[in-house]
């Protein structure tokens, strides 16, 4: 086996450049990694503390550094001095040869390549959460950082692995240059990592090479994904078509300039049912025959730090609602509440029934405008309420009776389907009765439109999961016959604001409402819907003698 001085006799510093140009690696990066020292510089001991934590894992290793404290020492100081080095801004032949030796020091002490590319996982977990710590309140620069720290740990990693490559298939790469030994090496290394995604594309957009990490993420196989159309494989069915654009996009109009970008990042399927967004960063080369033109993509999960962004974007919409419900609140209130007090004062006054009938009609508008108010007031900045026992049960009759004054409900057949004697459950029960209304008013405004064959039902029930226990899940489900939401809506129908009423029939706030309310108390709110067939809505709430930790601690 060969020794660290032994390997670093090959050229670093061709070999550092090359990598920098597949990866896209440039002086952006640079000067974006060194504003990153000075935050790193205050997070040094806990990410020593983290990765010694992790490394013990492994007991190819933990005996080389278990009971010895002077070791432990070192491991730690050159742990320390390895990431202080990520951030010096100095990618130059002198940092390719100190990682090359790195992974030539893991050879050594018996590290397995995959022990490394699983500690560079928590790695970049930890630099990733150091930047949306430092930047959170600025969408753009969090992600440009978190861009570039992933692109210096993919150098790295690329770097340290060479060495375990180069030791291991010394024999296989004889006689090739070194470039095209480093570029396949390097490859081989992406092409086997599980936290990088590799697939190549041909211009029909069929997938031809297909990595391990791609794998593991889209939970299919590669023997059933090479050959088979990307699109209709993998991209989520709403993203499909832009993605097709941006797949000609690049066919026709790449040139040499454009590689080391990266394609929107768009849905693609993960493992499972869900969804996951990737990044992916596109390189032209000569097709599997030589005959044509490919594509290698490698892709980068942002699941993420799409996540974070959302969520940063949804409390920045979330203050300015506050300023505007607030603003609303003040400019309306005053002139509403003496529109109401002279209409009152009229209506005691008058025996005229039509005039009586009229301002009536004018008070009933006057509280839907209060309540559209105070509903978007609640939404920006949640209310306090009491935690007590509830009763299930009876918050939905209290709601059905409440319904009974409603006009959308005179035609409808409203089935009570209610468990007895469901557990009572810790909660805020004038939530919980909103939340119901809500839900039972959604399903009214749906099945309104109904022909004559088919009259409008709903079928309202409760019941205990797992039955004939004192504690559990309490389930309510409310089912219409109406038309259905379209597969395209299902996911938007929580969203703030979001409706699909026509004009003056809803605020888009109910839901998203009920969503709140029902995640303060612990529990989950789905829908399923077949379009033609009807919705349902079903609440799931845990059985609680206390509130959620999280209100406990408020």
């Amino acid at each position: 086996m060969s020794t660290p001085e032994q390997h670093s006799s090959t050229d670093p510093t061709t070999l550092i450049e090359e990598l920098k140009s597949y990866i896209g690696f440039g002086e952006e990066d640079v000067t974006r990694l060194r504003a990153l020292a000075a935050p790193f510089e205050s997070r040094r001991w806990e990410f020593s503390q983290r990765f010694y934590d992790f490394i013990l894992r492994n007991e190819a290793v933990r005996h080389v550094i278990e009971g010895n404290g002077r070791t432990v020492e070192a491991l730690r100081t050159t742990w320390e001095g390895w990431a202080t080095d990520l951030f010096a801004g100095e990618y130059d032949g002198d940092y390719a040869r100190r990682r090359l030796n790195i992974g030539m020091v893991h050879l050594h002490i018996g590290v397995e390549e995959r022990y490394t590319v699983a500690a560079f996982h928590l790695v970049r977990q930890f630099l990733i959460e150091m930047v949306c710590d430092e930047f959170r309140h600025t969408v753009d620069t969090c992600l440009a950082m978190i861009s570039s720290v992933n692109r210096v740990l993919d150098l790295d990693l690329s770097l340290i692995c060479d060495a375990y490559d180069r030791e291991l298939h010394a024999e296989t790469v004889a006689g090739e240059s070194r470039k095209r030994r480093t570029i396949e090496d390097m490859l081989r290394v992406l092409l086997a990592a599980p936290s990088l995604l590799v697939l190549s594309i041909d211009a029909e957009g069929k997938i031809g090479h297909y990595n391990r990490g791609c794998e593991l993420l889209f939970d299919l196989e590669r023997d059933a994904a090479c050959g088979a159309d990307y699109v209709e494989t993998l991209v989520s069915e709403e993203d499909r078509s832009t993605v097709r654009e941006e797949l000609a996009r690049v066919f026709g109009d790449w040139s040499e300039a454009s590689a080391g970008h990266g394609l929107s990042p768009h849905r693609l399927r993960a493992h499972g049912s869900g969804e996951c967004f990737v990044t992916w960063y596109p390189t032209a080369i000569s097709g599997e025959n030589g005959d044509g033109r490919e594509f290698l993509w490698i892709g980068h999960d942002t699941t993420e730090e799409q996540r974070l962004q959302g969520q940063i974007i949804h409390q920045e919409k979330m203050a300015a609602l506050g300023l505007l419900a607030a603003g609303v609140a003040h400019e309306i209130g005053n002139p509403l509440a003496s529109i109401s007090s002279v209409a009152q004062t009229l209506l005691r006054k008058s025996d005229d029934e039509y005039l009586r009938g009229k301002l009536g009609l004018v008070s009933t508008h006057i509280d839907r405008i209060a309540n559209i108010v105070h509903r978007m007031v609640d939404f920006a900045r949640p209310p306090r309420y009491e935690w007590r026992p509830c009763d299930v049960n009876g918050l939905v009759h209290n709601a059905a009776q409440i319904l009974e004054y409603d006009k959308r409900a005179r035609k409808v057949a409203i089935e009570l389907d209610l468990a007895d004697e469901l557990p009572t459950t810790v909660g805020m029960e004038d939530q919980l009765t909103q939340v119901f209304l809500n839900i039972v008013l959604n399903a009214l405004d749906a099945v309104d439109g109904n022909p004559t064959d088919r009259p409008p039902r709903l079928q309202i029930e409760t019941r205990l999961e797992p039955e004939g226990t004192a504690e559990g899940t309490i389930l309510f489900r409310c089912r219409d016959n109406g038309p259905g939401i379209d597969p395209l809506e299902v996911r938007r129908v929580f969203e703030p604001f979001y409706t699909t009423k026509e004009v003056g029939r809803g605020t888009g706030l109910g839901l998203s409402v009920s969503f709140r309310i029902i995640d303060e108390h612990g529990g989950r709110i789905s829908v399923e819907t077949t379009p033609g067939g009807g919705a349902t809505f079903e609440i799931r709430i845990p059985v609680r003698r206390t509130p959620p930790r999280r209100h406990d601690e408020r």
